[in-house]
């Protein structure tokens, strides 16, 4: 299967929004107007994410609060990352697997990913999240999938 390279302005208009943001604009009653609504402009969050919201973290953790109630309930689930590769052919900006970042690259052999399960399972903890850039060369349907079947088999002995 071939991946499409999907071409975008995103990072433009990031960097665009971000250039424009004007962090000292925002007022007490912005931030109150803010933190009375459900649903958050782009406007309000700035205003949130403003030097000026500091007096109101308070607020903003109980308002964090009721909306993580609201959605998830008082359930915790903790998940343990394993990264199997960090090699990816795409360029998103919000990801540090990105194709541009200059990092070192590294891809789990089966034997090493068998390994990393075991201590995962050693500690008690049995929901894991495999995680993998997206390259079709270091980390296909194939090598995903075998990485699953090795974490069932260890993790539900």
């Amino acid at each position: 299967m071939d991946l499409e390279n999907i071409s975008s302005d995103i990072m433009d208009k990031v960097i665009t929004e971000m250039n424009s943001y004007d962090y000292n604009s925002f007022s007490d009653e912005d931030i109150k107007e803010a933190l009375n609504k459900d649903y958050l402009s782009v406007k309000n969050f700035q205003a949130l994410l403003s030097p000026k919201a500091i007096n109101y973290l308070e607020e903003m953790a109980q308002k964090a609060k009721l909306f993580r109630e609201r959605y998830f309930g008082n359930s915790v689930y903790i998940f343990t990352p394993l990264y199997i590769s960090n090699y990816c052919d795409n360029y998103c900006v919000y990801c540090g697997f990105n194709s541009h970042n200059k990092i070192k690259r590294a891809r789990l052999n089966f034997e090493q990913i068998e390994q990393e399960l075991k201590e995962i399972a050693k500690s008690g903890l049995q929901e894991i999240l495999i995680l993998t850039g997206e390259s079709e060369r270091y980390s296909n349907v194939e090598y995903i999938g075998e990485a699953c079947k090795l974490a069932e088999n260890i993790l539900i002995m």
